[in-house]
């Protein structure tokens, strides 16, 4: 290889380096440090032991885990599709689920779900024919494929499994008041969810922390660091993260 282009490499390489660590600390200077053990409802959640996490973790599948079976054939033309159904075993957002509880801030909200099942009455987890995850007061859905792209969509970012469940459950009534019962997450709800949750996981992992969220329905982007928000699909710069950028501009975070 000519040395001139591994020069070249190697410095386009430190480039990238610099400019994810200038973003990093750009988000910990402007996003409040949060514990990844947020509250629930007033109370500090705790991990369990980890010889007790994977049998807690069976208990939470016999107790959470929907049982219904839908074996209806997916027809796109006639506009049918499966409804929510139980996940087995071989699915990946059961072996997703498993590995969720055996970490400290996973097993934390496995633990306080078995010890109040009454608490949690009627909260189910279920597999949607949907190829996102999505969640409310009592539920969370997961696709068959789990998570079903590597990046997400708009932002391109890097997608960390775990950190998806754990952003789904700030939207149940693990970590919401009773009065959010019947209500959808709006823009706002995902950025916390972010923050709160999604971020403190990924940032622990090696992820760069999530940077923008992009809702549809309507059509918007939120800038995680700012709150700041707008009509579309929007990126963030990655020279500046605080900053909203349409996704083929040159500085756009790929």
């Amino acid at each position: 290889m000519d040395n001139s282009i591994l020069k070249t490499d190697k410095a386009r390489g430190l480039d990238s380096l610099q400019l994810r660590l200038k973003r990093e600390q750009n988000y910990r200077e402007k996003v409040l440090h949060t514990s990844v053990f947020p509250q629930a409802m007033g109370r500090t959640l705790t991990p369990a032991s980890e010889g007790n996490r994977i049998s807690n973790f069976l208990k939470f599948v016999e107790l959470y885990f929907s049982k219904k079976v839908d074996n209806t054939i997916p027809d796109p033309e006639f506009n049918i599709y499966p409804g929510p159904t139980k996940m087995t075993e071989s699915s990946d957002g059961y072996k997703a689920f498993k590995q969720f509880a055996k970490t400290d801030y996973g097993s934390s909200v496995i633990k306080e779900m078995i010890n109040n099942p009454k608490k949690y009455k009627g909260f189910v987890i279920k597999q949607g024919a949907q190829k996102w995850a999505s969640a409310g007061y009592r539920f969370i859905v997961l696709p068959k494929r789990f998570p079903d792209r590597a990046r997400f969509q708009t932002s391109g970012q890097r997608v960390y499994d775990l950190a998806i469940i754990y952003h789904e459950f700030a939207h149940t009534m693990v970590f919401q008041p009773a009065a959010a019962k019947g209500k959808k997450a709006n823009i706002n709800d995902e950025r916390m969810a972010v923050i709160k949750f999604e971020n403190p996981v990924r940032m622990r992992r090696g992820y760069e922390p999530r940077y923008s969220y992009t809702k549809t329905n309507p059509l918007e982007t939120i800038n995680i660091i700012t709150g700041n928000k707008k009509p579309g699909r929007w990126v963030v710069s990655a020279s500046d993260p605080a900053k909203l950028i349409k996704p083929n501009d040159r500085d756009a975070l790929k």
